[in-house]
């Protein structure tokens, strides 16, 4: 048995209400009172069920409609190389990847690292100046071209973050379905009806984003897959953001496992 209120009580409060900035109405988690309460359950949760199995293995796990029709979609998934582009940011980007500043003043540097089991981390150095700020993390070419309509897809990244501060405002990973009428599916979207924002939590912090699975129209023939990152530009912190193991798969149907069977069509 979980408890998730044992993880933002103020046990100073008398009334036992959340710790200051958790929520918004005593009800509903901040980004700040999410991330403690999801770092408890994670917590409680690796006393009784294995790791899961990296969804990212091998290099070679890429996507081909005969042989591996379950596989990756983004052809360096270990972001090897420095071949990549960069727009309104400087220094050396995985091979077909790309950085862009999409608004505002802030500036920012690319840089490699070498991860733990091989390949390597897309190193970002945010400096926050003047206006909020958003840049996006995403394949060279905008678009991925496939041949899965009608199907379901999943997106997801492994991320490190140290040094926020107050800096980000989110990090959000999506899969936008190009087609008319097309979804864009998003993994810790940006949202903020709150006035807490940054995502402050005191702590630098590692995970990895995943984006529910979505649904392509039958007529979907590319998606675009990236990371956004929204920036503080008041912040006096120089957040460093760490991608590795970036990943975008067809995946099955997940009404499956509710038993449900899509209406029969004429």
């Amino acid at each position: 048995f979980f408890d998730w209120n044992d993880a933002w009580v103020d046990r100073d409060d008398s009334d036992g209400q959340p710790k200051t900035g958790y929520s918004s109405d005593g009800i509903h988690f901040t980004p700040l009172g999410g991330y403690f309460v999801g770092k408890a359950l994670a917590g409680f949760l690796a006393g009784i069920i294995p790791d899961p199995y990296p969804r990212v293995f091998s290099p070679d796990d890429l996507y081909d409609a005969t042989d591996n029709p379950l596989g990756n979609f983004l052809t360096n998934p270990f972001l090897i190389g420095t071949s990549g582009a960069l727009s309104d940011a400087t220094g050396e980007m995985a091979d077909g990847m790309r950085l862009e500043r999409s608004a505002g003043t802030s500036t920012a540097v690319a840089s490699k690292e070498a991860a733990e089991k091989g390949g390597s981390k897309q190193v970002i150095t945010i400096t926050p100046a003047g206006s909020d700020s958003e840049f996006r993390f995403r394949t060279s070419s905008a678009n991925t071209s496939h041949a899965h309509g009608g199907g379901w897809m999943q997106a997801s990244c492994k991320v490190d973050v140290e040094g926020a501060g107050d800096a980000l405002n989110y990090i959000t990973l999506s899969i936008d379905d190009q087609a008319s009428n097309g979804v864009e599916c998003q993994g810790m979207w940006e949202h903020d009806d709150s006035g807490l924002l940054p995502w402050n939590f005191g702590e630098d912090w590692s995970g990895t984003i995943i984006t529910p699975p979505a649904q392509l129209m039958a007529d979907s023939t590319d998606v675009r897959w990236r990371v956004t990152m929204g920036v503080n530009g008041a912040s006096s912190s120089t957040p460093v953001v760490k991608f590795s193991e970036v990943e975008l798969r067809a995946v099955e149907d997940p009404r499956t496992a509710l038993n449900y069977s899509a209406p029969a069509t004429s």
